[in-house]
């Protein structure tokens, strides 16, 4: 019979880890970091195997794929925006110093 993982919290991990809560964060969204498992509407926990893999090598630790992780929907949308807004100031720049005057 094999020993379930226990789940620790926030307040275990900073003092096991020596990390920042804004670093465990930061850390977890660059996929450098074990995610956190939701407990319930205002509970979250980590799994105390994956933080003590993370202790034993910090440096090498990756989520599988971390790579490639899709960005957030506030990047996602934030980044066509500011795409679209630098077009738009680019094309006015460029038509109040009339180089499309003929």
């Amino acid at each position: 019979m094999t020993i379930p993982d226990r789940i620790i919290r926030l307040r275990t991990v900073l003092e096991s880890t020596g990390l920042s809560r804004s670093t465990v964060y930061r850390k977890i969204a660059e996929g450098t970091f074990p995610p956190q498992i939701k407990l319930g509407v205002h509970g979250a926990g980590w799994r105390e195997s994956e933080i003590n893999r993370w202790i034993a090598d910090p440096v090498s630790y990756r989520l599988d794929g971390a790579e490639h992780r899709p960005k957030t929907r506030a990047q996602a949308a934030f980044l066509p925006a500011l795409a679209l807004l630098w077009t738009c100031l680019l094309t006015r720049a460029t038509l109040s110093l009339g180089f499309f005057a003929q």
